[in-house]
């Protein structure tokens, strides 16, 4: 509330010493929300007066700051894959950029009311994003396109975890509800994965003398991996050969 961030040095069994002072803003700008990078060299800072700065560890000052935002940024979460941070706005956005450049690389559309939590899977091939009405959504970190929309609370969610094979995600919300839920639709965390090397396998066992072979079992067995784009790709494959 106060506007100070401090850095601490951590070290077991002895006393705990304040190790940097990184910044002191002004007192009456509150700090919304902070997030650390995956490798720790980054640290990355959302104010009340709509501005993002990002700070190396072992700099005393930011080195970039991002001041497009129409309202507050109240969460905020870094790849654990890529040079890459998301952020959920006041306005419904979640958003992710480039942290070298300030550019916007993907914009989402889907949450009407303000994203107060948003983290990246731990694979980085998904971004889960809250919202103060109630509503978790599931996105596509490379298309931007949501994929599964969770309706299990009816106010605000203001924090949320997922298991590390995102298969288990457990919310807590402003009505004091809590809940857990496992295979909430998608295999996620690994569905990416396996349904590229599927596609893969396909393409080498569907040869241009046996395309016509293709059965409508194996096409449903596409759809049922709930991948729209894997299926688009497929098709189009079946289409040019």
């Amino acid at each position: 509330k106060n506007g100070i961030i401090k850095k601490w040095q951590i070290q077991f069994q002895v006393p705990i010493k304040t190790n940097l002072l990184l910044s002191n803003f002004s007192n009456k700008i509150r700090i919304n929300s902070i997030a650390i990078s995956a490798n720790g060299k980054i640290i990355a800072i959302s104010l009340i007066n709509k501005k993002v700065f990002l700070w190396k560890c072992t700099q005393d000052s930011y080195f970039f700051y991002f001041g497009v935002f129409n309202r507050c940024v109240w969460a905020l979460d870094f790849s654990p894959i890529d040079k890459t941070i998301v952020s959920g706005g006041g306005d419904g956005s979640v958003n992710v950029y480039c942290i070298s450049t300030g550019h916007l690389l993907k914009k989402t559309e889907g949450h009407f009311y303000p994203v107060i939590c948003c983290k990246f899977g731990f694979d980085g091939l998904l971004i889960f994003s809250s919202s103060s009405d109630g509503k978790i959504k599931i996105w596509r970190t490379d298309t931007a396109i949501c994929v599964n929309t969770l309706s299990n609370h009816y106010d605000s969610i203001w924090n949320f975890d997922v298991s590390k094979n995102s298969t288990m995600l457990i919310s807590g919300c402003l009505e004091g509800k809590i809940v857990i839920l496992k295979d909430f639709g998608l295999e996620i965390s690994i569905f990416k994965k396996k349904n590229l090397n599927s596609f893969v396998v396909l393409q080498k066992f569907f040869q241009k003398d046996s395309l016509y072979k293709i059965s409508l079992k194996m096409i449903q067995k596409l759809i049922s991996m709930y991948d729209p784009v894997l299926l688009y790709d497929f098709l189009i494959f079946i289409y040019d050969n």
